[in-house]
């Protein structure tokens, strides 16, 4: 993946699913050509179980914009392998990777201190970090359809077929552990509701140990030109949802005008960011992801 900076990528987070006549009701299929037609770079969803917000399965979402789109690039945003068999996700890789003709963007992390999540998938909390840098160790030989020595006791020898080439793999997560999982592990980083300078921190640190630059994929929730989802209602829910402090959160929602998001977006360019994948906070999501658009176009212009 190209680490250039002078035409940064802009992607948009699918909705989750809304409550209508007291069914839970969503539209991936128009949502994932809206974004196409708008010309976006990528769209993206999320891996949950169980957190108590409504959310799909990632593959299944991913696999129905897939079938409606033909450029678009497709996210995970992100995979957490320690929630789940390290041979069955290297299988719905493989298969959304085929299905969609080289479109995944492949984005892995360790998860969120959720433990309804993790007692639902019948894992452990505690052991994610190690779980995760086992599944990165063997998923792209597992989805490129080579032999595979998976961990664990039985440590038994899979071969998946079809085997097709192994997608970009973006690390999530914003810890130095991450940082260092992506220089390792990583064609590129993904961290997520963080300000610039640990964007650039992150840069430095990744450069460092790898001996040269990657991928970075920015996570950011945005409301713009509207007043509903307002800055600090957005800040609230940030720092409930992902523990974040109260102050640090104050600041990470992208707000104002497009000319103003734009210069939001710069700040984290600035600090190495390529490629973002925004979340569209408001009331009304076509509405707001035109604006995101715009910003698009503002950057690409500059």
């Amino acid at each position: 993946m190209s680490a250039a900076r002078d035409r940064p990528r802009v992607g948009v987070v699918l909705p989750g699913p809304t409550a209508s006549e007291g069914r839970a009701r969503t539209d991936v299929v128009s949502h994932a050509r809206h974004l196409e037609t708008l010309g976006f770079d990528s769209l993206w969803a999320g891996d949950h179980l169980a957190t108590g917000i409504p959310s799909l399965d990632c593959f299944t979402a991913l696999s129905a914009a897939a079938a409606v789109t033909e450029r678009i690039r497709l996210g995970t945003g992100v995979l957490v392998p320690a929630l789940r068999s390290t041979a069955w996700a290297a299988k719905q890789v493989a298969s959304l990777r085929l299905l969609s003709g080289d479109r995944l963007l492949l984005g892995v992390g360790s998860g969120g201190p959720w433990p309804e999540e993790w007692e639902a998938a019948g894992a452990t909390y505690e052991a994610r970090g190690r779980l995760t840098d086992e599944a990165l160790a063997v998923i792209p030989s597992l989805v490129e359809g080579a032999p595979t020595l998976l961990p664990g006791p039985d440590r038994p020898v899979v071969h998946l077929e079809p085997g097709v080439p192994a997608p970009p793999i973006l690390i999530g997560g914003s810890s130095h552990t991450a940082m260092r999982r992506a220089a390792r592990h990583g064609d590129g980083w993904f961290p997520s509701m963080v300000a610039p300078h640990t964007v650039r921190s992150g840069r430095e640190l990744i450069e460092t140990e790898n001996g040269c630059s990657k991928e970075i994929v920015v996570g950011l929730v945005a409301s713009l030109q509207t007043k509903r989802a307002t800055k600090a209602e957005i800040a609230r829910e940030l720092a409930a949802r992902y523990d974040i402090a109260d102050e640090a959160a104050t600041d990470l929602p992208i707000t104002g005008s497009p000319e103003q998001a734009a210069e939001r977006l710069r700040e984290f360019i600035d600090a190495g960011a390529t490629h973002f994948a925004v979340g569209m906070q408001g009331d009304d999501w076509e509405r707001q992801t035109e604006l995101l658009a715009h910003v698009r176009e503002i950057l690409h212009r500059n």
